[in-house]
């Protein structure tokens, strides 16, 4: 995983537009009527474009991921790259910063052609790039908005046909919540009490497409659930908490142990 520092105007935008539901850009109002159309126009704006109007026009917002794309074919000398795309306009952006690179189109040549190793940057999208067998690098430069798709190409990279093991690169944003420790593993960030940040189903789903994948969101929230519940469970915390364990936060738990169970911490 390559991350990556979102510029900082493109992160006003996309705070904005997650907490406004609303952003204005070159004079013109971006609006999400919904939950889920904020969602994609925050992926959008992430992937490093918008689109402004339902006719398919869209606006340019940074080359952050585009930039990491580079270094990413220029770190595989010359080996074929698959490159995941999902919208239309990532295309037509992947296109004209990588020439060499060609479309999966529906020209059965190109499949051909890629397959024998004759295209060194193949773009396609997340829907089509398993019909193929070839390439030694994947990147995938958008998550989309279908989580089970960017997983699959990421932890299934060898049934899709491939005779090579590829090595998979994802350019990921850096999360306000998560972070990486001095191995490298993913870890919680705490808070200024050194408790573990609070992260409401809202700001999980930002942490996706910022950061992380939604399996190692999964895991680490997980993980962070079991913890307290079995510090709960072994110093005899009351029944209602087992059933209920998000009912009582880390700093209550460990203020009932140390008060020896008498004062009921709520």
């Amino acid at each position: 995983m390559i991350r990556v520092d979102m510029p900082p105007k493109a992160r006003q935008q996309y705070r904005e537009m997650e907490k406004e539901m609303f952003l204005e850009l070159n004079g013109e109002g971006i609006e999400a009527p919904n939950a889920a159309a904020k969602t994609v126009k925050c992926l959008q704006i992430a992937s490093g474009a918008v689109y402004t109007d339902d006719a398919g026009s869209w606006s340019e917002l940074h080359d952050a991921k585009l930039q990491a794309l580079d270094s990413i074919l220029t770190e595989a000398a010359g080996a074929p790259v698959l490159v995941a795309y999902h919208w239309k306009h990532d295309l037509e952006r992947l296109l004209k910063a990588f020439p060499r690179g060609r479309h999966l189109d529906q020209d059965p040549q190109t499949l051909r052609d890629w397959n024998a190793g004759k295209i060194p940057v193949l773009f396609a999208h997340q829907y089509a790039g398993r019909r193929q067998h070839t390439g030694v690098f994947l990147a995938l430069v958008g998550p989309g908005t279908v989580p089970a798709n960017y997983r699959t190409h990421r932890a299934n990279p060898a049934d899709s046909g491939r005779t090579q093991p590829p090595g998979v690169h994802s350019p990921h944003y850096r999360c306000r919540h998560y972070g990486r420790n001095g191995d490298g593993a993913a870890q919680l960030k705490t808070n200024s009490a050194g408790h573990p940040a609070r992260c409401h189903e809202k700001e999980r789903r930002t942490m996706i497409t910022d950061f992380m994948t939604e399996n190692e969101v999964s895991k680490l929230l997980q993980k962070k659930r079991t913890a307290l519940y079995n510090l709960r469970k072994k110093h005899g915390f009351p029944e209602p908490v087992l059933t209920h364990p998000s009912r009582y936060s880390r700093q209550a738990v460990e203020k009932w142990i140390n008060e020896g169970g008498v004062n009921r911490a709520v």
